[in-house]
């Protein structure tokens, strides 16, 4: 076959062999460039690919940190809410009739379950040390309220919270 080939060709004159070998180096041309073409396509979709995924979890973590942000600043508002009953609490405490005693306590205990409905819902989002440090304090909290309803038999509802 090879040989039919060479004898086509060589009858051929000299320009339509000139024309045949241009189209042949054309059409080589085409697929070389075809071909590089493919590669590059590929090579750009693997690097857009890669880059869309650094986005996308670039963009997940980000998200985490702005959800952990909202967390402890809710965290800390109802840390501050708690502060603030505590300190109305003992700083009227020994001025005020039971009524107000009551109101005041009672008042303590809703910021006490805020914290701690908010702390148990959210925990997972926060470090193990912070997770520590709050319940250290509940702790410390529900033993010092259940000492002061003890010593002072307010005739309420027991102070001790459900911690833990």
């Amino acid at each position: 076959m090879v040989e039919a080939i060479s004898q086509f060709i060589a009858k051929l004159p000299d320009t339509s062999k000139a024309a045949i070998i241009a189209s042949i180096v054309t059409l080589a041309g085409v697929i070389v460039s075809a071909i590089a073409a493919l590669l590059g396509v590929w090579i750009m979709h693997r690097g857009n690919e890669r880059r869309f995924r650094k986005q996308l979890e670039y963009d997940r973590q980000q998200k985490r940190i702005e959800r952990q942000a909202e967390i402890v600043a809710e965290l800390y508002s109802n840390l501050i809410g708690l502060k603030k009953s505590a300190s109305e609490f003992v700083r009227w405490y020994n001025s005020v009739d039971m009524k107000l005693k009551k109101q005041y306590l009672e008042q303590l205990w809703r910021s006490a379950d805020a914290l701690d409905a908010h702390f148990d819902r959210h925990r997972i989002y926060l470090d193990q040390a912070i997770c520590i440090s709050i319940d250290s304090f509940r702790e410390t909290l529900s033993k010092a309220s259940s000492v002061l309803a003890r010593r002072k038999k307010m005739g309420v509802r027991s102070i001790m919270f459900d911690f833990c």
